[in-house]
């Protein structure tokens, strides 16, 4: 089901290379019923309900009646049961609507089981109509997350090792691979610069064939400094895996050799989809089963084109991303669009239904020979604009090819001066990890005298954040106020500060502007 008009590429095939012309006549197009559609949206990481977060399961169920019939000749049928008495222990009864949120109150039910939720669509007879394919909820203790490399909270914040977190990670291709740590060392410090970069997530896509002998000792050495590795088992427009990476190590390796990766405390996950087409959900979604299986507290990543298609994903991985490269080819004579990179991340969270996290891909490359890089302020305003529609992580792509190893075989002026660029906006980023893993606190902001600015609001150590940027090509100014009279108020990354009135301060913000505000209440 698209939630929105689409656009729709109907394709004929047909085995070998046949000579002539195929005449096709009365072909017909038919939209497929789906009388009853589930979205489990809590608990929202692979089913795992802590008994130290919200007790109460909610599920988007959607009904569309066969054949167009009046939604009051039904009703929705929700039950939960042990799954491994089978005992029913909590049911409801809902008229039909096209979309409802139903919930199970799972307080008091015991920890370390599991239950399945099931939903059917009943004519008023009672005659089942249509029946959803089960939910399995599995009950654990909040101890478990202190355990676990990846966790999402009510919240849709991410935990990494039991403390909510914000990713910040880069993609890569380099090449070469060692099976000693001293040879990854020398990699990461050296040709690629990597720890110079204050991220805790590295993605090496050309890494995906690469067995657990050098993996092993890349990850020793990655986690000495902080960084999750994904290995990259993914898809690529409308090529599946077995297409792209036919020798990949997913593939081939056995479930002991995957468990072995899985388990390391540097693993954090698979890549699972990169800007893959709707049509390859089913076989991702298979991938996705033996993923989480011999990695259940890792993450299946997908960076995904915001088009009509990404409705179609949420099931098949655990985090979703999308890469909206908005400097692309020769630049406009009024300069590049950047609402992409707001609208692809708002796009990404509307998928999930606000109910995950999300992250963005940032561009950090030249997009054809007729575009350029972004330059530092531009990188600024994209990373602050995807924070602000909802990104709880930012990956950059890329350190490899067609990106900044391409500038030039070594370390030249031209491509120090982007890896600076990119250093620079990571490490201001990073200063902000404590209030970008923080609680959203939009009650905090109470006034917004211009709507082309966009906010959201953190809090942290007794300072309010308030991340805010300028969603259109002219310059704005806009009055913004507080719940409480500000004892100061400073530009992060700026070095500067802006007088408050009272409870409210006022600045101004170009093109595409991002500021964030540090508002202390004492």
């Amino acid at each position: 089901m698209l939630p929105e008009d689409a656009t729709a590429a109907l394709s004929l095939e047909t085995y070998g290379e046949p000579d002539g012309t195929a005449w096709f006549d009365d072909a017909e197009v038919h939209r497929e019923e789906l009388p009853l559609s589930v979205f489990m949206l809590y608990p929202n990481y692979r089913g795992i309900l802590f008994d130290d977060q919200s007790q109460v399961a909610r599920f988007e169920v959607s009904v569309d009646p066969p054949g167009g019939t009046p939604l009051s000749g039904y009703q929705v049928s929700a039950t939960l049961a042990d799954e491994l008495t089978g005992q029913t222990l909590r049911q409801a009864s809902y008229p039909a609507q096209a979309t409802f949120t139903a919930q199970f109150d799972m307080s008091g039910l015991v920890n370390d089981r599991t239950y399945l939720a099931r939903f059917r669509l009943l004519a008023t007879s009672g005659a089942v109509v249509s029946e959803y394919p089960v939910f399995r909820i599995a009950k654990a203790s909040g101890a478990l997350r202190q355990q676990m490399t990846v966790s999402f909270d009510e919240n849709n914040r991410i935990w990494l090792r039991g403390r909510p977190a914000f990713l910040l990670g880069v993609y890569d291709s380099a090449l070469g691979y060692y099976t000693y740590e001293s040879g990854w060392e020398n990699l990461f410090s050296s040709a690629r610069r990597l720890f110079e970069l204050p991220i805790n997530v590295y993605l090496n896509y050309w890494y995906g064939e690469t067995d657990n002998g050098a993996w092993l000792p890349m990850m020793n050495v990655l986690q000495r400094r902080g960084i999750y590795a994904i290995t990259n088992a993914n898809c690529f427009s409308a090529s599946p895996l077995e297409q792209m990476l036919p020798n990949s190590w997913f593939l081939r390796a056995s479930d002991a050799d995957i468990q072995a990766r899985g388990s390391h405390a540097g693993f954090l996950g698979f890549y699972a989809a990169d800007e893959c087409r709707g049509e390859l959900v089913t076989g991702v979604f298979g991938h996705y089963q033996r993923m989480k299986g011999l990695d259940p507290d890792g993450l299946a990543f997908a960076a995904l084109l915001g088009d009509s298609h990404i409705v179609l994903w949420p099931d098949a991985v655990d985090l979703i991303a999308t890469p909206p490269y908005p400097l692309y080819g020769a630049e406009p004579a009024g300069g590049y669009d950047f609402s992409k990179v707001a609208d692809w991340t708002r796009k990404a969270r509307a998928a999930v239904r606000d109910s995950r996290p999300i992250a963005t891909v940032i561009q950090f490359f030249k997009f054809t020979s007729q575009g350029r890089w972004p330059t530092q302020a531009e990188l600024r305003n994209m990373s602050y604009m995807a924070i602000t529609e909802g990104a709880n992580g930012l990956l950059y792509w890329s350190l490899g090819a067609n990106a900044l190893a391409y500038v030039c075989s070594g370390w030249c002026d031209e491509k120090v001066e982007y890896f600076n660029r990119l250093k620079a906006v990571l490490e201001e980023i990073k200063a902000l990890e404590p209030a970008l893993a923080a609680l959203d606190r939009p009650d905090l902001l109470v006034t917004n005298s211009n709507p082309a600015v966009r906010t959201r609001v953190k809090y942290a150590d007794g300072k309010a954040y308030v991340i805010a940027y300028n969603s259109t090509a002219g310059p704005v100014t806009t009055t913004l106020g507080m719940s409480f009279v500000p004892a100061a108020v400073t530009v992060h990354g700026e070095s500067r500060a802006v007088a408050a009135s009272g409870a409210s301060f006022s600045d101004s913000f170009g093109p595409w502007e991002a500021h964030v505000y540090v508002v202390s209440q004492h």
